[in-house]
């Protein structure tokens, strides 16, 4: 009885402390991506292979008009946290060489006005086929990573979707193991995030930015809100963001519950389509 009261307080005590964590180096927490346990894992081929392929994710809340981004995870063999990513432009239905998306992540969640060693860009730019480029922070600005990122995968196509199935349009789809250089248990598993879509045959649209602010300012980014359950609401937006301290909340409710239950028990786990070639 003792020790499993000890256990409790322990937990509430590792939440309060994972609060300051959580919010120091944050930068809009109104930009919150929930990143969910995947039900279906998807075919990284760069286009929807089946219908429901990813309505298991949430859509992130304020994206900009025209675009789209979803993120799950998958858990592979008990080991690795193995991260999808799908990218959609809806109006991109040209194949110019400028088009890029890209996808930021701040590991350690410590901010700063500019890139640290930290922090990690993906680009996906151009077509047929796309380039893939990795790179890390330098305390000023990006320098090309020459290392290797596990299990790193990427595909575009210009097709249909589930969302936009009506006009084709540019979509990727991007995979990485959280680990090594992604290795983001220093920011209690919710970095901070950007993402970016650019579409060159309308550059009078300009960058279309999630959160609205500088890729190169990582204080201004957004939240990945990871959670270690399924979506409860698949095939719909998210309504709300989902807070570090609500994650942290339902976390210690969890115990909570686990806790009684426990007490009353006691007394009575080839890609050839728009193939991307890689720049590591």
């Amino acid at each position: 009885m003792k020790k499993s009261v000890s256990i409790v307080i322990s937990f509430a005590l590792l939440c309060i402390l994972m609060l300051p964590v959580a919010f120091v180096g944050a930068a809009n927490e109104a930009y919150t991506a929930t990143d969910y346990a995947t039900e279906r894992i998807p075919v990284v081929d760069g286009k929807w292979t089946t219908p429901n392929e990813w309505t298991d994710a949430a859509n992130p809340v304020n994206l900009p008009p025209g675009v789209h981004q979803s993120e799950k995870w998958e858990y592979r063999d008990g080991t690795q946290i193995v991260q999808y990513f799908l990218f959609e432009a809806y109006t991109d239905n040209t194949a110019d060489a400028g088009d890029y998306f890209v996808l930021c992540y701040d590991t350690a969640i410590d901010g700063g006005t500019a890139p640290n060693s930290n922090d990690v860009k993906f680009e996906i730019k151009g077509h047929n086929p796309s380039v893939l480029t990795v790179y890390q922070g330098n305390g000023t600005g990006w320098a090309k990573y020459t290392g290797a990122v596990s299990l790193l995968l990427a595909n575009s196509t210009i097709s249909t979707s589930t969302f936009n199935s009506t006009y084709p349009h540019w979509i990727a789809e991007l995979r990485f193991e959280k680990a090594g250089i992604m290795d983001i248990s220093g920011a209690g598993y919710a970095p901070g995030i950007k993402v970016a879509w650019y579409d060159a045959s309308n550059s009078a649209a300009g960058v279309k930015e999630w959160p609205p602010a500088s890729g190169d300012n990582p204080s201004k980014w957004g939240i990945e809100a990871g959670t270690t359950g399924a979506n409860p609401n698949p095939d719909v937006t998210i309504p709300e963001p989902l807070t570090i301290a609500s994650v942290v909340l339902l976390s210690f409710a969890a115990v909570l519950v686990g806790f009684r239950f426990s007490r009353k028990r006691s007394s009575t786990g080839d890609y050839s389509a728009g193939k991307i070639n890689y720049i590591l």
